[in-house]
């Protein structure tokens, strides 16, 4: 019988065998990943289970799964959240199930479930284009917003995480903070550069305490108009890329494909 580390380096050469392409919109390029292996889906699942309050155990799961599974020329501090859902994507559909079913109501509420081929979708969504950045102004606030690269995002998402693990599902006080938080992490998200004044804030590159600080300091104008730009730039972008439309019996439906705690599970 061979011994443990020739069989590893068997696996290795079989994970090397199944490796699948993934179109990268930051890159312009189609690159190719390594499969999960058991380790990885039993992370994920159980991820599921461990943030109650605020689910986003998936999202610091597979944040930190990213790089083992992307080829040598890539890595979580180039590639964008935009980028991770195309790569979520094709994870679920070569790791997981390509099928991918929503529980819906019709117009006279009855519920129904609907099936789609993940695969079938990303042919039809093609070749993507990645969001540009985009300057806003608002009185004396100047700003370029744009999508943050995963690593970026994985540190809010670790934060996020880390506050929830302090909640009590019972603590009302504690969850309605949880939930203002959630809302300010996700405008400083976008938010590359400020301008105040004339003075230039290289907002990104500040650490994670300090972006806190001040973006709980900006003018409530100012977070509004960041909040709009998302929802209707980066927002519209990425629904592009989730979407699917049909029609059931001479009804047309429009659903978007939920990237959420559940989404790393067979249906």
């Amino acid at each position: 019988m061979s011994n443990v580390n020739e069989i590893l380096t068997l696996i290795e050469e079989t994970k090397q065998d199944a490796k699948y392409d993934v179109y990268i919109p930051s890159k312009s390029e189609t690159y190719q990943l390594l499969p999960l292996n058991a380790n990885d889906q039993k992370n994920l699942v159980k991820a599921l289970v461990d943030s109650p309050i605020y689910s986003n155990e998936t999202n610091v799961k597979f944040g930190q799964m990213i790089p083992t599974i992307l080829p040598p020329e890539l890595n979580i501090n180039e590639l964008t959240t935009f980028d991770k859902m195309l790569i979520a994507l094709a994870v679920r559909i070569e790791n997981i199930q390509d099928d991918y079913t929503v529980q819906l109501k019709d117009a006279d509420d009855n519920k129904f479930e609907k099936t789609i081929s993940l695969s079938k979708h990303m042919e039809k969504i093609g070749k993507v284009k990645h969001p540009t950045p985009k300057e806003i102004e608002v009185g004396e606030y100047k700003s370029t917003l744009s999508v943050p690269s995963i690593a970026q995002d994985l540190e809010f998402e670790m934060y996020l995480a880390q506050a929830a693990s302090q909640i009590k599902n019972n603590d009302e006080k504690g969850l309605r903070g949880m939930i203002s938080t959630f809302y300010m992490i996700n405008i400083l998200r976008y938010i590359e550069t400020v301008t105040i004044k004339e003075t230039e804030i290289p907002f990104r590159t500040l650490p994670l305490a300090e972006k806190i600080q001040i973006g709980q300091s900006l003018l409530s104008k100012f977070t509004r108009e960041v909040v709009s730009t998302i929802d209707s730039h980066f927002g519209k972008e990425a629904m592009d890329v989730i979407t699917f439309k049909f029609t059931k019996d001479g009804e047309e439906y429009e659903e978007a494909i939920s990237i959420d705690n559940t989404f790393f599970m067979a249906s």
